[in-house]
């Protein structure tokens, strides 16, 4: 009887031990097993929303939604891959100047697809390139986390317009045309700036790509001057022939085709590149501000030289395109460049004479330039407007009218991001597409009031923190931040007056140079030796 006691107790001691250590591995096994079902529960998550995707989306919201899953893939490689950089900063470059210079119509059009664009092409190599580079490799993402945490305002502004843009989605009547549209903004918009910021390692790289801005500027000019002379679109007229069967068979290229070339009070309007001429002339003003950096401050003679010959150009497809917010713009930027050239000559050379010749010659400037507008007749209506400009001044303010009862009725978060002429329906004639003529209003029908506050705050943080580092830094990185500066002052100006997105993904790249030049100016003084105060 003892031995069978003694067997229970050994029997129950070993069975408590057995038991205790199961307890004690048993959260391990739990983790595993539920890392297991938390995997297999985001497979089959992912596989639906691909496939609901796949029924209701678009095809650019259906290649959305996989890209997106297809980073998070990305992110689980492990650590040891080293980006090719150089390629990566040429590549860039392409990717800017085949965005400028290729129209976004020069695709193939192929069923259940969409648009295989040559500026996509070239895009979507450099997003990969990059999500390899920041999924694998620590140096990467250090890189860009020390220029965000260098440009908290800005970035903060850039992430809550993106909130704003995926709040209005939840809001819309139809989800699925601002789901499509935000994801298109991800690749077109945000990546670009994350790559920009990434790429762009010293200011010599952001230098060649201002420069390349202002080639670009002088090759579209000239196709614009050309179209205004012979009063024909050039790239459709050069455009392959696969391409231009591809094309007509959608229902954008067939009106793109047979629209013919736009005009205003019996002249052609020339777009260059671009859909619209109002977004050629928006270009062409913004990189003017460039061209006036190299007239400045260029280090030789043909650098001065290639300024002025920027200028020229820019007011020369200003002036083919029939914008007056491109004339606005233009002068906004450029006289905005003056007066900050005066305050720096003040600040760096206080006894130099620099400063009074800039002030007297910007005060003149800005006297001629306002008496020609006043009292010639053609200035008066470039500007101002007349017949066909009269009706575009009463055709915006008719669509304030239309949209206050809709922003009245959802002022945060608005209808839905990328749909504002279906919110508003205003039609300039019946039969007419759906317009909106200004970006804020835009703003406001689409995305809320708060969205106006992260987009323009962006865009006046840039501004505010690239003419502070003109004013400040005497090095070449101060220099083209005050060109970057004017040049995003022009654009915001123009925003007021133009809703067209086109150079959208431009401001994004001059957002990202601003941030970059000023994480390079930090690090600068945090280098430096404090100055002695004995």
């Amino acid at each position: 009887m003892s031995s069978i006691r003694l067997s229970m107790t050994r029997f129950l001691a070993v069975a408590r031990g057995e038991t205790n250590l199961a307890l004690a591995g048993a959260p391990r096994v739990a983790r595993r097993l539920f890392g297991i079902a938390g995997w297999a529960l985001l497979a089959i998550l992912s596989g639906a929303i691909v496939g609901f995707a796949a029924v209701v989306l678009p095809p650019m919201g259906l290649v959305g939604i996989v890209a997106i899953f297809a980073l998070f893939l990305l992110w689980a490689l492990p650590d040891g891959f080293e980006p090719p950089d150089k390629f990566m900063k040429w590549l860039l470059l392409i990717v800017v100047f085949v965005h400028i210079c290729i129209p976004s119509y020069y695709s193939i059009a192929i069923p259940g697809l969409p648009w295989i664009s040559i500026r996509r092409l070239f895009a979507v190599i450099l997003i990969l390139l990059f999500a390899l580079a920041y999924s694998s490799s620590p140096a990467s993402r250090k890189q860009i986390s020390g220029i965000i945490n260098d440009n908290k305002l800005i970035c903060t502004f850039v992430l809550g317009y993106l909130i704003m843009m995926v709040a209005s989605i939840f809001f819309a009547r139809n989800p699925f045309g601002p789901l499509s549209a935000m994801i298109d903004v991800l690749l077109e918009w945000y990546v670009p700036f994350i790559c920009t910021i990434y790429v762009l390692r010293d200011v010599e790289d952001v230098e060649k790509l201002l420069r390349l801005l202002c080639w670009c500027a002088i090759i579209t000019a000239i196709v614009g001057i050309i179209e205004f002379k012979i009063k024909k679109n050039v790239y459709i007229s050069i455009m392959p022939r696969f391409m231009y069967d591809s094309l007509v068979q959608t229902d954008f290229g067939r009106g793109l085709l047979t629209g013919g070339m736009s005009s205003r009070n019996g002249e052609v309007r020339a777009s260059g590149p671009y859909s619209v001429a109002l977004s050629f002339a928006e270009f062409q003003a913004m990189v003017s501000a460039f061209g006036t950096v190299f007239l400045v401050h260029g280090r030789s003679l043909w650098d001065r030289i290639f300024g002025g010959t920027v200028l020229v150009a820019c007011l020369g497809a200003i002036f083919v395109s029939g914008s007056r917010g491109g004339y606005l713009a233009f002068l906004v930027a450029n006289f905005a460049f003056v007066a900050l050239v005066v305050a720096r000559s003040r600040l760096f050379q206080p006894r130099s004479l620099a400063a009074p010749i800039f002030a007297i010659l910007g005060a003149a400037g800005g006297v001629v330039v306002a008496c020609a507008i006043l009292f010639i007749g053609r200035l008066h209506s470039l500007i101002f407007g007349g017949g066909a400009g009269d009706m575009s001044n009463q055709a915006r303010i008719e669509e304030w009218n239309m949209a206050w009862p809709k922003i009245l009725a959802n002022p945060v978060t608005g209808h839905g991001f990328g749909i504002g002429g279906d919110i508003i329906g205003y039609r300039s004639s019946p039969g007419a597409p759906l317009s909106v003529d200004s970006f804020l209003l835009s703003l406001v029908v689409e995305t809320g009031v708060p969205s106006v506050i992260f987009f323009f705050g962006t865009a006046l943080a840039a501004i505010w923190v690239a003419a502070k580092q003109y004013l400040s830094d005497r090095d070449r990185g101060g220099i083209w931040a005050g060109g970057l500066a004017c040049s995003i002052t022009a654009y915001t100006a123009y925003r007021f007056f133009l809703s067209q997105r086109e150079n959208q993904t431009l401001f994004y790249v001059l957002v990202g140079c601003v941030a970059i030049l000023h994480s390079f100016n930090a690090r600068k003084v945090a280098l430096e030796p404090p100055i002695s105060r004995d």
